[in-house]
């Protein structure tokens, strides 16, 4: 095979691979449900199929080019949707108990809201608001995000929201 010389059949056949992948196990798209992303690589194993057939058309009588197309998925599906679910929540009640979010949302009201988008406490808030609505909704990929949730931002956040509260104590003292 030459240099610049397309392996179709290999190229087809990750395709198919990654659609099963995906299916099985879905993806971790950031944006997108699995559906839509098993549609996308359901055209490419069409695109590979296309390929073969004008420029490869020896390779037609292949068992991977019989292999049958993926049907056309929901672009609602979501693998895993009952897992994603409960991690979600385990993850979502880790977040109520921890110290750090704790202490933000006790002294949210007793900061300006410069100093609310300052420290970073407007976004820990929103956070933590926009994925208790995602699961209300029951937006898996908001919820499949929130899986891989981690607490550096709230302690960081708490650490800004302390020194602030504490610069506001030595102001108040020295009047």
């Amino acid at each position: 095979m030459e240099k610049n010389e397309i392996d179709f059949l290999k190229e087809l056949s990750l395709s198919y691979k990654r659609w099963e992948e995906l299916f099985k196990n879905g993806g971790s798209d950031p944006f997108w449900t699995d559906g839509d992303n098993l549609n996308l690589v359901r055209n490419h194993i069409i695109y590979w199929k296309r390929r073969i057939g004008e420029e490869k058309p020896e390779l037609m009588e292949s068992e991977l080019y019989k292999k049958p197309i993926p049907k056309k998925m929901s672009n609602d599906y979501m693998a895993r949707s009952n897992e994603i679910r409960i991690k979600a929540k385990k993850v979502l009640d880790s977040i109520y108990a921890n110290a750090d979010y704790k202490y933000i949302c006790s002294h949210y009201f007793e900061l300006t809201d410069e100093e609310k988008n300052e420290t970073k406490a407007s976004l820990v808030i929103n956070v933590v608001n926009g994925y208790e609505k995602s699961l209300l909704e029951d937006n898996l990929v908001e919820l499949r995000r929130l899986c891989n949730f981690s607490f550096d931002l709230f302690e960081q956040t708490k650490l800004k929201v302390s020194e602030k509260l504490s610069q506001k104590t030595r102001q108040l003292c020295l009047f």
